[in-house]
């Protein structure tokens, strides 16, 4: 088994669906599934975020990308805090990305 590795320029960082709603069907209710393997739920509004560079382990085997780095660049006038509270919110919609 080979390993490869894919860096992803700001890729759209969808939260996963609830469990309740994993059970409706894909075409009929607007669900996709992301490149992580997990059901999300597609709005017309602006409910993703973009991180600048993911670092993801392709699994051809599960069909899916495992992440292993999320890195969101920076200058000078952003402050920790503001910086931090983005990362925070990066992590919460991670956390949900388990294997299916």
């Amino acid at each position: 088994m080979s390993l490869r590795f894919v860096v992803k320029l700001q890729a759209k960082l969808r939260s996963s669906a609830r469990p309740d709603e994993s059970n409706l069907p894909f075409e009929d209710e607007g669900f996709s599934s992301d490149s992580m393997g997990v059901l999300v739920l597609l709005t017309n509004d602006s409910s993703y975020f973009e991180p600048d560079f993911m670092i993801v382990q392709v699994d051809e085997d599960q069909n899916r990308d495992v992440l292993l780095v999320c890195i969101e660049v920076k200058k000078g006038v952003v402050s920790v805090q503001a910086a931090g509270a983005q990362l925070g919110n990066y992590i919460d919609v991670l956390v949900t990305k388990t294997a299916p």
